[in-house]
């Protein structure tokens, strides 16, 4: 350090010295020369301020990593709270999508933005359901008041004079347009319990797919078509068996009116994780170009206008719905292939009381 009028004359220096015991240390000092010429150093040592400043470093880094693993935990808690209200949203509508129309969000005291959300989604369901049923309610009303006066028509036609021929035409026509009303009401019918349990019981879908191809080999000899059929014993689903056999049948009549004589038809019926998988194919025309998307739904026919209403595949629809089944439509390469995923049912879900078929 400087030494009287050699000491400089800034107000503080930071000195290092080294000590007796070979250490050094560092020391704020200020240096004065008082008058008459006294030279005055003070020095204050570093190593208490250095110790502190160091302390004060390690309780700052405590309290950031402190703070960091608050706002992860705490960030974390938040995104797994709104996941978990996400999931039972995502759950909720998958629920809907099955088909169960009577499903609401639950909704409670909340008031944030999910609790909203839950609010207008089922005031939406609420309002679709209204108009579903009134729109239900206005065609079955319309099937079964025009099907009485159809029937008188039917009646009353028989007892009047005239060319039978004619007659017989007229009373065709209208018994294919009480069969119209009559597709119409089961598919309203279906609709209207579609995803429900209620009234389902065990039925034995090898036995039932196993008759429905025996019932229709003389109708496919008789039009020189091959119907084949490979079926997996044993396989059960919880169904209504008569809307069930309704299904296996248009279906079968279907593939056997839009083929040839030389094609073939085949239904299949085989295990599929769970589900059983209804296959009906045939080597036919195929299906026409842009029929795919509207296959399904009413009234829709193909160019060739054969006869139907065009209700056949919109009955299988509504009645594979009230099973909880999937449609879907494979690639056949050359024809047509329809397969009806059933839901599996397992003894030990438990039988509902009803008989197998």
């Amino acid at each position: 350090a400087a030494e009287g009028a050699g000491f400089a004359p800034d107000p503080v220096q930071r000195i290092a010295l080294t000590l007796p015991d070979g250490g050094r240390s560092e020391y704020l000092a200020a240096a004065r020369e008082l008058r008459g010429g006294f030279p005055l150093f003070v020095g204050v040592s570093m190593a208490r301020m250095q110790a502190m400043l160091d302390r004060m470093w390690w309780v700052i880094a405590a309290l950031a990593a402190l703070m960091a693993v608050a706002g992860l935990a705490t960030g974390r808690w938040v995104a797994d709270h709104v996941l978990h209200r996400l999931r039972r949203i995502n759950r909720f509508l998958a629920q809907v999508g099955g088909r169960d129309a009577a499903a609401r969000l639950p909704t409670g005291p909340a008031r944030d933005e999910f609790a909203d959300l839950a609010r207008h989604v089922n005031a939406m369901l609420d309002r679709i359901d209204r108009l579903h049923q009134a729109h239900q309610k206005l065609g079955d009303a319309i099937a079964h008041e025009l099907r009485t006066p159809l029937a008188r028509i039917q009646t009353k036609l028989a007892l009047l004079d005239g060319d039978e021929d004619e007659k017989t035409a007229i009373a065709e026509d209208i018994r294919a347009t009480v069969r119209l009303f009559d597709s119409l009401l089961s598919i309203s019918a279906a609709d209207a319990q579609s995803g429900s349990r209620r009234g389902l019981v065990p039925v034995d879908l090898s036995a039932l797919c196993g008759e429905i191809h025996e019932l229709y080999l003389p109708a496919a000899e008789e039009r020189d078509l091959k119907l084949d059929a490979d079926i997996a014993p044993g396989l059960r689903v919880l169904g209504d068996a008569n809307l069930i056999a309704q299904l296996v049948s248009n279906l079968v009549e279907n593939a056997l009116k839009f083929t040839g004589p030389g094609d073939a038809v085949r239904l299949t019926l085989k295990p599929a994780g769970d589900r059983h998988e209804m296959t009906i194919s045939d080597t036919g025309p195929g299906l026409p170009d842009g029929l795919r998307e509207t296959l399904f739904d009413a009234f829709t026919r193909g160019a060739d206008k054969r006869p139907g209403h065009g209700l056949g595949l919109a009955l299988v629809r509504a009645i594979a719905l009230r099973h909880g089944a999937r449609l879907s439509l494979p690639d056949a390469g050359k024809g047509f292939s329809l397969c009806v995923a059933w839901p599996r049912f397992d003894r030990a879900e438990g039988d509902s009381g009803g008989r197998d078929r």
